[in-house]
């Protein structure tokens, strides 16, 4: 699976067919689908034609200002890794393989005000899940998003005291373990009234 601007190689070792574009001296995929290759004919030079073939519903793709649900990777002092699962209320397909959106979260995109003061640690954790907005289309592979309004933030999260546990919303910055008792921290989303 393969989405628009994404490398599909070197345009002296292949020729762009269709659903794919020559840009900076590399093929492109134009379109979202599946990359196919053709043998090399005389006429190509022994270069392969490489082609996209766009799915049938394509695969939603992160745009500005979309809404994503993702699952926090790693988290640092800086940033927290995601994989993106749902896109505008879409689902990817296959969350988890070679060809899935990822995102980071900033320190200063995690709140509108103290952008300064934020430990990403008492924000997020791996395993949590947050809804977040893409500011920013980064590279191919990788989107900025942001959590600074108060319907984003983590909308799921897993006890660290009891594993099997959903830690229940308490405060903007707190959850509980209602199996435990443990507070623990968290950038927590205001529920969203559906």
């Amino acid at each position: 699976m393969v989405v628009p601007g994404h490398r599909l190689g070197l345009a002296s070792q292949l020729l762009a067919g269709p659903g794919t574009y020559i840009e900076h001296g590399y093929v492109l995929a134009a379109v979202a689908g599946q990359k196919q290759l053709a043998a090399p004919t005389p006429a190509s030079q022994g270069r392969r034609a490489v082609r996209v073939q766009r799915h049938k519903q394509a695969p939603p793709v992160p745009r500005m200002h979309s809404v994503v649900l993702a699952k926090v990777l790693r988290v640092t002092p800086r940033v927290a890794t995601v994989a993106i699962q749902v896109v505008d209320g879409a689902p990817c397909p296959d969350p988890g393989a070679v060809g899935e959106f990822m995102g980071h979260i900033r320190a200063q995109d995690v709140r509108a005000t103290d952008r300064d003061s934020v430990v990403m640690y008492d924000c997020f954790a791996p395993g949590d899940l947050v809804r977040c907005t893409v500011v920013s289309l980064g590279d191919v592979r990788n989107y900025f998003l942001s959590c600074a309004r108060n319907g984003l933030g983590v909308i799921l999260a897993k006890s660290a005291a009891a594993p099997d546990t959903l830690l229940v919303p308490i405060s903007w910055t707190q959850m509980r373990c209602p199996k435990t008792g443990t507070i623990e921290l968290r950038k927590v989303a205001q529920p969203s009234e559906t």
